[in-house]
């Protein structure tokens, strides 16, 4: 039968931070302000729709269904529209095959 060590704190060694250091990290920047996930799709973003289509986007949001895009340019908006399935396709292949389709929002 598994045991807790004896000369360490239960909590420090075997259960995440605590809440206090988490603050404390946070308080003092430490923190990253996007979970890894997202800035790896704001990466993979940028090289999938373009550096203009990226420029005028304001949000990217993964949900279960797929990535949520805000975009208020008009114009642009309605281009990533039209290519969200080959844009979606290559995300896929960009290595997030949780992709299934794109939600353009204004």
């Amino acid at each position: 039968m598994w045991e807790p060590d004896a000369q360490k704190p239960f909590t420090s060694t075997y259960m995440a931070k605590s809440i206090g250091d988490l603050l404390r990290q946070f308080w003092a920047g430490q923190l990253p302000n996007k979970a890894p996930r997202e800035g790896q799709i704001a990466e993979a973003w940028v090289r999938v729709a373009g550096p203009e289509i990226a420029a005028a986007t304001q949000t990217l949001r993964l949900t279960k269904h797929g990535l949520t895009v805000i975009i208020k340019d008009p114009l642009v908006r309605e281009e990533v529209r039209y290519r969200a399935a080959a844009l979606a396709e290559a995300l896929r292949a960009a290595g997030f095959p949780e992709i299934k389709r794109i939600l353009v929002r204004g």
